[in-house]
């Protein structure tokens, strides 16, 4: 076994709170090389994998996904199949689509992970961040308890947090230092590779470059801004004729914290400033593919 395997293997996975964090936990062990493939292409169209980061706009891509590739052509998120799969509980999946907040670390451990094309869709970080916020807001500390002890933490100190002063803000973030969540910068989270480590440690800018790199490899790359954009893409990729369409799902119901709110913005620069230059870049790069 490699050393990144053990290091995955090091890491208990569990399933995330939908639309706020990936599930990068899980009971089952990663795949090595000559394991099962836990999704395997059916061959009807391009085999596309895309990877949801929470609080991008993911559903609406997912939508639009389906209108590609049928309803029943898109495996929606597949992350909550893996460990009936790998543990040989359930047999696996048939699909040309896979939906999943997964981190990529782990999706490129499963056999058969080289068979789908990656696409993915970021987010201004800020907005992000604010949306992530206001959804841990929304289900609050006993909607989120049954993701785990660390979930339910997180969704404490949003809601006792007091997002309107320096003191408060102050609070909040050195309260987050002792959760173990990877909270912070999570679109660099959700594309570094290198061990599952990454999800929860300390992150730098060289995890940036990391995260870039992979970035790179994607056949499509979007943004939550311009999401008829990349359903255009999509597209071309997949040799479909589908008008896209401007719909916007998931968007949060609560206010606790504000996009406007620029003390915030500025205090909380450490829990996405990472996440900003990643954004940066993946701007310049779809800009020079477009030329």
């Amino acid at each position: 076994m490699t050393t990144d395997m053990k290091a995955a293997e090091a890491v208990s996975i569990r399933t995330g709170i939908e639309g706020v964090l990936p599930a990068w936990r899980s009971t089952s062990r990663p795949q090595g090389r000559g394991r099962i493939a836990p999704f395997q292409p059916e061959g009807k169209r391009l085999a596309v994998f895309y990877l949801h980061i929470p609080r991008c706009g993911g559903a609406s891509v997912t939508r639009f996904l389906e209108r590609v590739y049928g309803p029943a052509g898109v495996t929606c998120e597949a992350q909550a199949r893996l460990d009936a799969i790998l543990d040989g509980q359930a047999k696996p999946v048939v699909t040309d689509c896979v939906v999943a907040s997964l981190p990529l670390v782990r999706w490129l451990h499963f056999a058969g992970a080289g068979d789908y094309q990656r696409v993915t869709m970021l987010r201004n970080p800020w907005a992000r961040l604010v949306s992530q916020i206001n959804r841990l807001a929304e289900i609050g500390p006993e909607g989120a308890a049954v993701y785990g002890p660390s979930a339910r933490t997180l969704a404490e100190e949003v809601v006792r947090a007091d997002f309107t002063s320096r003191s408060g803000l102050d609070r909040f973030s050195n309260r987050l230092r002792l959760i173990d969540s990877g909270f912070d910068n999570l679109q660099v989270r959700m594309l570094v590779t290198g061990t599952m480590s990454a999800l929860v440690k300390h992150i730098t800018p060289k995890d940036v470059d990391v995260a870039f790199r992979e970035l790179e490899r994607f056949a499509v790359v979007g943004f939550c801004e311009e999401q008829l954009d990349l359903q255009r893409t999509i597209a071309r990729l997949t040799g479909t004729k589908i008008a896209a369409s401007a719909v916007f799902e998931g968007a949060s119901k609560s206010s606790v914290l504000s996009v406007r709110n620029t003390l915030a913005r500025d205090v909380l620069l450490p829990l996405y400033e990472l996440d900003q230059e990643l954004y940066a870049r993946a701007r310049a790069l779809v800009a020079a593919r477009q030329v």
